[in-house]
């Protein structure tokens, strides 16, 4: 599929549609498309209206059980106008009508109708061969069997002229564009009898002198090349029904290996030999030569996009020549691995059978129209999708394809929000009936993140037992592309995957030690929140090459306790995990995976639906009086939820309950244990008589630091103390005066009072203790929040 801009939607009468159609008649139990695929249903009138639309291409199969058809054509690959004019002048003078049009590539097409009986196959093929060898002139000609059989159930279709009422278009012999209103009141139909007068009047092929340039016989032994296992089938030799679109391969492939059209015609005549039975023409033989040597070259495409030849191709995972020549268009840049791609028409997202075929939904912004493709071309590069052990070890969770839309996008939604919850509710037991809701809004979050400036962190936190792995598989097995990382120790492969898929990361047992790994993975979460903060670093193999790390994106995490990193604990939506109260599934089983599945699908939907609707700029929505922090967290929620009824008042309402935990669990921290310390010590003392190594004391004297002390030693502990609330006044936000003053007897270095800050803090980490300091607060606290 290329990425070019679609022909506009434009309406077209029922009368012109079947006009069209009764020209451009064939079989209706199967129809082609432009991507080389056999669509085995019924074509109906509505093939046909999408085609002259511009919306979906149709390719007729001519070909019918009987051996009749109701048009012909052929089909000249070359860029000369010249030559297309004289084969329809060529017919002319045998008394049939032909109509030349532009093809969908890069040539010609040249069409001839019946009347009111359909044409015999093998007659007008030899009149096709007979006009055109009269003139000397190799093409295609459609269709390209005389009769059916197993072997060739279908034949091969034919792109229809006229996509979109302004592309492949006809012209007079002066070449002159008709318009497409225009032309089908101008065409005239051939009747059988006088396709017969035709043929009589005309030499037989086989009474006419062959003129056709021959190939130059190459001297020596074929040259010996590494050949993939679909050529090697090929090259031992075919049957009748599929000798044309194998010589036709045959001959791209020795092309693609800079052969030259005069050295390959000798080995398709070697080829040829072990045919059953062999075509024994050489000019049939150069002709598909010439052909291919005009088109694209060889690929798996000349194979699998061909129905008589798909058999012989082993399949991807299994093709050693298809891997080595990935890799080496890779390495050019002629091959691009990409999870999701966008232009200015179309969205593109990978999806996976769950065995080896990956492939992309196409979706068309301005119609809806979906469609599935293998790959997208462009003329420099191809986007393919991205394939590797992350997919088939199930360490990252595709699609298996889209879901058919249904009612309205808000419906839509509503139906997904409900079915993430029950889904959720049927597997996981959560705490509060709150949390399902907010999980349930999250996973959809995830769908269309990529338009957020902003992205926070989903977390669930308890002891061992609670449940916090089983909500990682089940809620992050529905959000968007979930990365399940749990084995991942090191930074290296979480900075490779999120680069290569940019989907949900799932971390387990995240509680970070220490170490300098591990620091740099607190490092990426740090930094994944927002946009543009990508890490950099110098290359392992090359310092003076700084690469740039995206960390960018949605993240679930399981842990026991806090993040020690404050930062990185302040971006997490937390969920308090606890014991299990009723009986969910003891395993993850497959009805499941089946409905996991089934919800992908609608999400991906949704995904494409909603997309190009979020707005990250929005007006800045107002949530009530909450730290910044949770704003920013809660505001991509509220871009993407905010038409919803009630959303934004329920958002409040969870914001204010996710104030209060926050304030809960800062009371119970070191911090707030300093600061009311240093407060209650403001209170006796005075505000400028607050030392560190006063509320070093008091909280050692109520066991604070034991941990310090070792076998009643408390000689070693009274420094360490000292400096551990040292760091913990500064972290606070104090600043401590540099010179020593005395007070009672002692000299100290004294905490600088801020009024400000001690705001703050107390509202921070205090809420509960407001009244107990209000003379030292000297600014009306709001709390009701």
């Amino acid at each position: 599929m290329t990425t070019k801009p679609l022909p506009g939607s434009i309406p077209v009468s029922d009368a012109t549609i079947e006009a069209f159609a009764s020209f451009f008649r064939g079989r209706t139990d199967a129809w082609g498309g432009v991507e080389g695929l056999c669509n085995k249903e019924q074509v109906t009138f509505e093939h046909y209206r999408r085609h002259l639309e511009g919306k979906t291409s149709l390719g007729v199969y001519m070909l019918l059980d009987d051996g009749k058809c109701w048009f012909a054509a052929a089909d000249l690959d070359q860029k000369d106008q010249d030559k297309i004019l004289a084969i329809k002048e060529g017919f002319a003078e045998v008394g049939v009508h032909a109509y030349p049009c532009y093809s969908k590539g890069k040539g010609f097409h040249l069409y001839v109708f019946a009347d009111k009986e359909p044409f015999d196959a093998h007659e007008i093929r030899r009149l096709f061969v007979s006009v055109l060898t009269k003139l000397n002139i190799q093409c295609e000609i459609f269709p390209k069997q005389d009769k059916l059989d197993d072997k060739i159930p279908l034949g091969n279709y034919i792109n229809l002229p006229l996509f979109g009422m302004n592309t492949r278009l006809f012209f007079t012999k002066a070449k002159i564009i008709v318009p497409a209103d225009q032309v089908l009141p101008l065409f005239q139909r051939n009747s059988n009898e006088t396709i017969a007068i035709a043929r009589k009047t005309i030499p037989d092929p086989a009474t006419i002198k062959q003129t056709a340039p021959q190939a130059t016989k190459v001297k020596g032994r074929p040259k010996k090349i590494k050949t993939p296992a679909c050529i090697d089938r090929l090259l031992k030799g075919v049957h009748a029904g599929e000798r044309d679109v194998a010589a036709f391969a045959l001959s791209r492939w020795y092309l693609e290996q800079n052969f030259l059209p005069e050295e390959v015609l000798p080995y398709l005549e070697l080829w040829d030999s072990k045919n059953t039975p062999p075509i024994g023409n050489s000019n049939t033989l150069l002709a598909k030569i010439q052909s291919a040597a005009k088109g694209y070259g060889f690929g798996c495409a000349s194979i699998v996009n061909e129905p008589l030849l798909s058999d012989c191709c082993p399949g991807e995972a299994q093709c050693v020549w298809l891997k080595e020549k990935t890799e080496e268009r890779k390495k050019n840049g002629l091959i691009r691995e990409l999870s999701f791609h966008v232009t200015d028409t179309h969205l593109f997202e990978q999806i996976y059978d769950g065995k080896e075929k990956t492939q992309f939904v196409s979706y068309e912004l301005s119609t809806g129209a979906t469609q599935i493709v293998d790959n997208i071309e462009y003329p420099s590069y191809t986007v393919v999708p991205v394939h590797g052990a992350e997919l088939t070890e199930s360490v990252i969770k595709f699609p298996t394809g889209i879901a058919t839309p249904n009612g309205s996008l808000i419906e839509l939604e509503n139906q997904l929000i409900s079915e993430v919850i029950q889904l959720v509710y049927d597997y996981v037991e959560l705490p509060e009936q709150r949390d399902y809701w907010i999980v349930a809004h999250y996973v959809l979050l995830t769908w269309v993140y990529d338009k957020m400036n902003t992205i926070s962190y989903l977390r669930f936190r308890g002891d061992t037992g609670v449940g916090k792995s089983r909500a990682l598989t089940v809620i992050g097995g529905v959000c968007y592309k979930p990365l399940m990382m749990s084995g991942a120790v090191t930074p290296a492969p979480i900075y490779r995957e999120i680069r290569r898929f940019r989907g949900t990361v799932i971390l387990e047992e995240a509680d970070f030690s220490d170490s300098s790994e591990k620091g740099e993975v607190v490092t990426i979460l740090n930094c994944g929140m927002e946009r543009g903060r990508a890490v950099l670093r110098c290359s392992p193999d090359d310092p003076n090459i700084i690469e740039c790390l995206p960390v960018y994106g949605p993240k679930l995490f399981a842990t026991r306790g806090a993040f020690q990193d404050k930062a990185l604990e302040a971006r997490c939506n937390t969920i308090i995990m606890k014991e299990a109260k009723r009986k969910v599934p003891t395993l993850i089983n497959m009805a499941y995976e089946n409905r996991a599945a089934e919800l992908r699908k609608k999400l991906l939907l949704w995904r494409f639906l909603k997309l190009p609707l979020v707005d990250p700029e929005i007006e800045e929505i107002e949530l009530g009086p909450v730290e910044q922090r949770l704003k920013q967290m809660a505001l991509p929620l509220a871009i993407v939820f905010h038409e919803r009824p009630g959303f934004i008042d329920e958002l409040r309402a969870s914001v204010k309950i996710t104030q209060k935990n926050i304030r809960t669990d800062r009371a119970e921290s070191d911090d707030a244990a300093v600061l009311q310390t240093l407060l209650t010590i403001a209170l006796a003392d005075g505000k400028e008589w607050v030392s560190s190594r006063e509320i070093g004391v008091r909280m050692a004297a109520e066991g604070y630091f034991n941990k310090y002390v070792k076998d009643g030693d408390t000689s070693v502990a009274t420094k360490r103390i000292s400096v551990a609330v040292s760091t913990k006044i500064r972290n606070l936000g104090f600043s401590i005066q540099e010179q020593q003053r005395p007070h009672n007897g002692k000299r100290d270095r004294h905490i600088i009072w801020d009024q400000g800050l001690v705001n703050q803090l107390a509202i921070k980490y205090l809420p509960d203790a407001m009244d107990e300091f209000a003379e030292l607060l000297t600014e009306k606290i709001d709390l009701d929040i």
